[in-house]
């Protein structure tokens, strides 16, 4: 780290710090947390340069404070810690991967004021206030939890979800609908692909000139940017959107069937930009659970449904197409849930037996309906509010729906499963022996 880091001004002494807010701030019920790039330490009426990232969390700010703002603040820099239990969560790590070495905190009696505004990219900063504009209309027009249910959907800003409601989730094992990952960015390019495919297919002059799948899969890729914009473009969004334009662009140069290779090309990619996803749970998490239904679908669907999933001898009908249809959903399901357990065990210690059901209902629900009608109802709100207004309505409805199968199988005899890991009894062990 340079000499004028601000790991070289921790201590017990208040130190006068001026930043800009680099990202996005996460916004709690009774806290926030800010993400500040330092530029000076002011002391005795003389100005200091200084470097390096800071996570600034103020209780009940009186303020809103937003991105490219200038803030400055008195406060006591500290170095993160963890509570160094085994097997625990490492906090340390998990801010050095995003730069940041040095954390803060402040209260009522010391405020934050804002100075002035630097927004280092006019895109980010402009996309900042549009996605605080849909937060404030889910506010406005929607009841809690839903409001806070359909931000994290469409924003991707998930800490005004309450807790009961997260823990209902976590325990059904549907806790990824909650959070923008491959499945979100992924469906989205699915109703784009086929919207596009469909729209060009409309003219018989341009599928002569031209190959539709390719030119459908360049259409594609704007709808899936602008949504990972609105999403907040956090590093999991950014993750699951390189694997989304990877696998478009295998369209493009007629690799689609490629499938492993497509997949090991966004790894490789997301890896050379930022190698400590690798030690991320989330990336782990992303391409296990392709690299399991790429695997385990193809097997699963013969050996489960090698006798069901074909009609021979009768004429089909538009319910065998729903049925080969559902059971590939179900074969999916079960390879990604298959795949990723062992990770899930490990990282939360959990299991989910009501998982699968819950999935088959949960993801459709949300990821086919909840999701493009809020994006619907977030670029309706720019337009025409009275249609803004009817299509939230229904999505609060959905919405409702989704909390209520949560909660069913959430209360589900032996819906939540604790699993103990042994990497912590081993080194409980390994230091007893050491003493």
């Amino acid at each position: 780290l340079p000499a004028n880091h601000l790991t070289n001004f921790t201590g017990n002494s208040r130190r006068i710090i001026e930043g800009i807010l680099y990202q996005a701030p996460q916004v709690f019920p009774a806290k926030t947390r800010y993400y500040v790039l330092a530029k000076k330490i002011i002391e005795r009426e003389q100005e200091i340069p200084v470097s390096g990232k800071l996570l600034l969390t103020v209780k009940n700010p009186p303020q809103r404070l937003g991105y490219g703002d200038v803030v400055r603040f008195c406060c006591r820099l500290r170095l993160p810690g963890n509570f160094n239990n085994p097997g625990s969560f490492n906090y340390q790590r998990y801010l050095a991967f995003q730069d940041i070495y040095v954390i803060a905190s402040l209260d009522a009696k010391h405020p934050m004021v804002k100075v002035g505004e630097r927004p280092g990219s006019r895109l980010m900063y402009r996309t900042e206030r549009i996605r605080q504009r849909i937060k404030d209309f889910f506010a406005a027009r929607l009841a809690s939890p839903a409001a806070e249910i359909a931000t994290a959907l469409i924003t991707g800003e998930q800490s005004g979800i309450p807790q009961d409601m997260r823990d209902q989730f976590s325990v059904a094992g549907v806790s990824h609908v909650l959070a923008i990952s491959g499945l979100n960015i992924g469906i989205i390019a699915l109703i784009s692909l086929a919207v596009a495919q469909a729209l060009c297919r409309c003219s018989t002059r341009l599928m002569l000139m031209t190959n539709t799948s390719k030119l459908a899969a360049v259409l594609t890729l704007f709808p899936v940017a602008v949504y990972c914009l609105i999403a907040g473009a956090g590093i999991a969004v950014l993750r699951a959107t390189v694997m989304v334009i990877a696998y478009l662009f295998s369209i493009i140069i007629d690799r689609q069937d490629d499938l492993w290779n497509t997949l090991a090309l966004a790894a490789f990619l997301i890896c050379l930009v930022s190698p400590s996803s690798l030690f991320d749970c989330s990336f782990q998490l992303s391409f296990v659970s392709v690299a399991a239904i790429l695997y385990l679908n193809p097997r699963l669907s013969f050996r489960l449904f090698k006798k069901s999933a074909a009609f021979p001898g009768t004429r089909k009908r538009w319910y065998h197409s729903l049925l080969n249809q559902s059971m590939t959903v179900l074969t999916v399901t079960l390879a990604a849930t298959i795949g990723t357990a062992p990770l899930v065990a490990l990282y939360f210690n959990r299991c989910s037996p009501w998982g699968i059901p819950a999935n088959l209902i949960l993801v459709p629900l949300t990821g086919f309906l909840v999701v493009p009608l809020g994006l619907i109802t977030s670029v309706l709100c720019f337009i025409s509010s009275p249609l803004a207004v009817i299509t939230a309505e229904i999505t609060e409805v959905l919405i409702v729906m989704t909390n209520a199968a949560v909660g069913f199988f959430s209360a589900l005899p032996y819906a939540d499963c604790r699993i103990a890991t042994t990497r912590g009894v081993r080194r409980c062990h390994a230091d007893r022996h050491r003493r």
